[in-house]
């Protein structure tokens, strides 16, 4: 297997999806950056620290900007403005491990247009069929139903809830785990319901 640090670092392509933008993040989106940090809904499922500030802000941009090699990071444009950030991170492995993760957060002004769904489907195509990726895995804090419309709507399946998976900011957090091959449908599997379900039952409480 490749070492990353052989790799050439991967600068952060533009992508388009019906009207949403994947770009480089630069130092004019700290204010947005901060004005997200605040919400509510962030603060609750992710590790954004409490009281989260523009120093905190302008220090995330700008880690976010350059070439990396086992990672990218893309902020999120629609109409003009800076609405989220989406990732496709590789555990410090490198692209040619075949296998990333994707995580993404939203601005509140920019919640319920299917933004998300459409920037997950532009990061997804990236990996798959740029990067050569086989799998993409998806995670979140269990119960975070809008990061779960966006990866449904774009086909991860095989939903399941493992307790005490992810690290949150005092705790373990139970987590909600879904994957994406690159050979699989990029559209909603199976049924609604059946999915939802499989998503708020413990794993090991359907003797897996």
């Amino acid at each position: 297997m490749t070492n990353p640090a052989d790799l050439e670092p991967i600068p952060v392509p533009r992508l388009e999806r019906d009207g949403v933008v994947l770009r480089a993040h630069t130092i004019d989106d700290a204010d947005e950056v901060t004005r997200r940090g605040a919400d509510p809904l962030v603060q609750r499922w992710t590790t954004t620290p409490a009281n989260y500030t523009r120093d905190m802000a302008l220090e995330f941009v700008t880690r976010m900007t350059g070439p990396s090699r086992d990672a990218i990071w893309w902020a999120i444009e629609v109409d003009g403005r800076m609405a989220g950030s989406i990732d496709l991170t590789t555990w410090g492995r490198g692209f040619s491990y075949g296998a990333a993760s994707v995580g993404f957060a939203l601005s509140p002004w920019a919640r319920g247009r299917g933004v998300m769904t459409r920037a997950v489907a532009a990061a997804v195509e990236y990996g798959f069929d740029s990067l050569g990726l086989d799998t993409i895995i998806w995670e979140a804090y269990a119960g975070n139903v809008g990061s779960w419309r966006a990866a449904w709507g774009n086909g991860f399946h095989e939903f399941t809830y493992i307790s005490s998976l992810l690290v949150g900011k005092d705790r373990l957090e139970d987590a909600w785990h879904a994957v994406l091959r690159a050979d699989e449908p990029r559209e909603p599997q199976g049924d609604w319901h059946l999915a939802i379900e499989n998503s708020t039952t413990p794993r090991h409480q359907r003797g897996l």
